[in-house]
């Protein structure tokens, strides 16, 4: 998503302003695309405010964070890969016990997170997409296991199934001042793995999806006293009587902060 905000002025009159119970975010928004290149957006920044000459291609990159590695030991799932320059997260793999192997996390992409994989037990998940798709599905023997957070979550053995929806791409330029008061919240977080939790002595979570991609430009000033964050999504985590295993967590994605001239 894209969002231009123009307040008449560069700065001291006026802009975007979240307030204590606003709430601006790209959640479980990301979207199931396999994109060729990286995407930029110097052409949004020219529309809005005039060409400036020699600008910056602000950039969310064709391939984001790694999805976390399967597990074929038992134990966790891995962790998805934090975004680094320009990056979504990547998607977490799911929990594993016994024979087989879990699902491993799916990479992110330039608008998406990367989806998580599912749990297994005695059997094999299956891994989450690599172009914000489906979350993987989550397969046991005998145990219970959950399904990765996608678009959609994947399906789980024993009503687990992943949460729908990974982190997305959020887009906020504004000609003037950018203030996010306290309680305010700009986000763009990825979603929770499934946990299997039914009817089983051996639980086992899928994993979670990665954080987004936000970018704020602004001519003015910035002042930040809520929340700004591109999490990765918690791995399913189930509880009860015998063996609980975490499905891995969604990466966190990048955020990037730039005043630019208006």
């Amino acid at each position: 998503m894209v969002m231009f905000v123009d307040s008449g002025a560069t700065t001291g009159s006026g802009g975007l302003t979240i307030g204590s119970s606003g709430n601006l975010n790209m959640n479980a928004k990301g979207a199931s695309i396999n994109p060729t290149t990286n995407f930029a957006f110097r052409r949004f920044i020219m529309a809005g405010l005039g060409d400036r000459g020699a600008l910056t291609d602000f950039l969310s990159a064709q391939v984001g964070g790694s999805g976390g590695a399967a597990v074929t030991a038992n134990a966790n799932g891995n962790a998805g890969s934090a975004g680094v320059t320009n990056q979504c997260g990547g998607g977490g793999s799911g929990a594993h016990q016994s024979t087989g192997s879990s699902g491993r996390g799916g990479n992110a992409t330039a608008y998406s997170g990367g989806p998580g994989g599912g749990g297994a037990g005695a059997n094999t998940g299956t891994a989450g997409s690599d172009s914000g798709g489906a979350g993987g599905n989550g397969a046991a023997t005998s145990a219970a296991a959950g399904g990765g957070a996608g678009n959609p979550g994947g399906t789980g053995d024993g009503l687990a199934n992943g949460s729908d929806g990974t982190g997305g791409l959020l887009i906020i330029i504004v000609r003037g001042d950018v203030s996010v008061a306290l309680g305010g919240i700009i986000s763009a977080n990825g979603t929770a793995g499934g946990a299997g939790t039914a009817g089983s002595i051996v639980r086992l979570g899928g994993g979670g999806s990665g954080g987004g991609r936000i970018i704020i430009l602004y001519t003015g000033s910035y002042t930040n006293l809520g929340t700004v964050q591109a999490n990765g999504g918690a791995g399913g985590a189930p509880t009860g009587a015998g063996t609980n295993r975490t499905g891995g967590s969604g990466g966190a994605g990048v955020i990037t902060l730039q005043q630019i001239s208006g």
